[in-house]
């Protein structure tokens, strides 16, 4: 992976420059000049970072044109790699950068000085400096207005104005840009290696050690390491290498790369060439994985595929990955059976991303925002979550709706398997089990959690219980085994429905036969018990506990409660529901409840045949479906 990324690195730099993305980090920044036998000159910029996201940022003469070029050549590689303290976040004896809330540390703030003198010591060590007389002595002057910063400070209204977690940035103006990158390049040259222990000369004369990236060393460790091997590490990358991944590291972490996740072809250069100018051809808005993809996919469908994966969040790796090959055709329909809404035929994978795992996790998982015609997605895939403050009520950040825990932890369970069946084409990912189990899940959650809106009329889950349902139909045999006889779903949704209304309008036979109808009659009946109620919130929560039935006495049973509580709403005379419920209740069933969710949902959430219209005399039937 490592050469992958160093090879892809040296291809993109030309087109892709880190300056161009780089930004000050937030806070107070001073240049600072230092003639000889004169008075300090100081120029004082302050830059915030834009508040609403994807905002260019608005950066002053100043910051463009004599900080930022400066400010990208003084960070230190990590923590770890610090030149002597870690509260100092510069890696240059020519600038000096650290938090306020440091400066406001009075333990920390007793030795300033002496903390001072020991970075600068070090950093003209580890920065290899080779400096003029006259460059020295620029160097101590710089120093000696470090050690009086914060009486400086003290004095000045912005650095007042600041927050604990801005910075306080100090450059020498008596060094050019060029310069403060030459003295990094240097202090990087030994600090981008994991441990330099394992430093050794090649015979180009660079130098190769253990990589510092996306690695950990494992002394500490023991129980990582190799027990029986006779090295102590596998392999040594160059110091040209290591400069290149440290370059990426830059890229990902100042935003470069819009793609997320990000595709690393692997010997496939002009590939890779392909990627960067497709997202750079969006113009203002780069393009995104999908449209990176899809484009791809048409121009170069042979060769997709062979790549590293990686998903940045917030500058960080959450995820690495190898793919073989990307998948990007399917077929699949998703049709209205039980909500009203456009046949949908899906040709690609992120066509079944957006029609099935939007409306399946409550536009959690993919996040659904604007209006019809400026729709925007969201993916969250590896979003943090955080618990809020009301028990019970959990929500992802930045997203203000609350979800269940049942939702929450499906979303923990399941999100990976998603992520890897569609971006890594892992087909076994996303079993015929996972997905049936799944949609069960999030269906009974939907139940448990309906109202009754008086003031729109509605059930609060309904559409999504109803959107989910065409989905799960529509879908049945997809994420099935080839092997596997189909079922054919949504033809066998069709017939049970003509079935049963022909069992339900005949006086005597014929009766309800096969188990499918049995489940579905049962749902027409319960659906039509819980119409008669006069409570003020008819939840559709009420079908839950006939779900949880195992036993086909049990589940009579609970018909029969629910016909005594509403036996005196309902009329009586050779009707529709008299021949479904008798049939329901005498029906032999040798198995699991359970096993017929799908049939007594289907049933429930169908046009109601015992209330619908007589064909002959539409106007003088009186079992016409109530509005509720």
């Amino acid at each position: 992976m490592l050469q992958e990324l160093t090879y892809y690195t040296s291809i993109i730099r030309e087109s892709i420059a880190l300056e161009d993305y780089v930004l000050p980090v937030e806070g107070l920044h001073l240049l600072v000049e230092l003639p000889e036998n004169q008075a300090v000159v100081i120029k004082i910029d302050v830059f915030r970072s834009p508040k609403k996201k994807g905002q260019l940022p608005d950066l002053s003469p100043l910051l463009q044109q004599e900080i930022l070029p400066r400010a990208m050549h003084i960070e230190y590689v990590d923590s770890n790699k610090a030149i002597a303290d870690k509260k100092i976040h510069s890696a240059s004896p020519y600038a000096f950068k650290l938090k306020k809330q440091v400066l406001l540390d009075k333990a920390w703030m007793a030795d300033f000085p002496a903390h001072v003198a020991r970075y600068f010591r070090e950093a003209l060590k580890k920065c290899r400096a080779d400096h003029t007389p006259q460059q020295r002595a620029q160097v101590a002057a710089f120093e000696q207005f470090c050690q009086h910063l914060p009486e400086y400070l003290a004095e000045l209204p912005d650095y007042e104005k600041l927050k604990p977690a801005d910075y306080v940035v100090v450059y020498a103006t008596a060094f050019s840009a060029a310069e403060f990158q030459a003295l990094n390049q240097n202090y990087q040259a030994d600090s981008l290696f994991n441990k330099n222990d394992y430093n050794v000369k090649g015979a180009d004369q660079q130098t190769y050690g253990l990589s510092n990236f996306y690695n950990g060393d494992n002394s500490k460790k023991p129980y990582l390491q190799h027990q029986t091997a006779s090295f102590s590490i596998g392999s040594r990358i160059s110091q040209a290498d290591a400069q290149a991944l440290h370059l990426f590291n830059q890229l990902r972490r100042n935003g470069a790369f819009s793609t997320n996740p990000l595709p690393v072809f692997i010997d496939q250069q002009e590939l890779n060439l392909l990627q960067v100018s497709t997202v750079r051809q969006e113009g203002a808005r780069p393009a995104g994985f999908h449209e990176l993809m899809r484009t791809l996919c048409e121009q170069r469908p042979q060769d997709v595929g062979n790549y590293y994966l990686f998903y940045i969040l917030g500058g960080d790796i959450r995820d690495v990955d190898y793919v073989s090959a990307f998948r990007y055709e399917l077929a699949a329909t998703i049709q209205p059976l039980f909500v009203e809404e456009k046949v949908q035929r899906l040709t690609n994978i992120f066509a079944l991303e957006k029609a099935l795992l939007q409306p399946l996790f409550s536009n959690q998982l993919v996040k659904k925002v604007g209006s019809k015609g400026n729709e925007q997605y969201f993916y969250q895939y590896f979003e943090d979550f955080k618990q809020k403050k009301k028990p019970g009520k959990i929500d992802i950040k930045k997203q203000d709706e609350p979800i269940s825990p049942v939702l929450m932890d499906a979303i923990m369970r399941y999100r990976g398997a998603w992520y890897d069946y569609i971006y890594k084409s892992r087909r076994q990912a996303v079993t015929s089990e996972m997905f049936h189990r799944l949609v069960r899940e999030l269906l009974l959650d939907d139940l448990r959690h309906d109202e009754w809106d008086a003031s729109q009329r509605r059930h609060t889950q309904e559409l999504n219980i109803r959107q989910k349902l065409n989905r799960w139909f529509s879908l049945w045999d997809f994420f099935s085994p080839s092997t596997q006889i189909p079922t054919d779903m949504p033809n066998q949704i069709e017939g049970l429905r003509e079935r049963i209304r022909t069992v339900a309008n005949a006086p005597t036979a014929p009766y309800v036969a096969t188990d499918p109808e049995f489940g579905f009659a049962a749902g027409q009946v319960i659906y039509f018990l819980f119409s008669k109620s006069q409570a003020d919130n008819p939840s559709h929560g009420l079908l839950e506990p006939f779900l949880q039935k195992s036993d086909v006495n049990e589940f009579r049973k609970a018909i029969a409660n629910a016909f005594n509580a509403y036996k005196h709403e309902i009329g009586f005379g050779q009707g529709r529901f008299e021949k479904l419920c008798a049939d329901v209740m005498e029906y032999d069933y040798a198995g699991n409840i359970k096993d017929l969710m799908p049939h007594i949902l289907a049933g429930y959430f169908s046009k109601s045949l015992i209330y619908e219209k007589k064909e002959k005399d539409a106007a003088a039937d009186s079992t016409i479906e109530p509005n509720a």
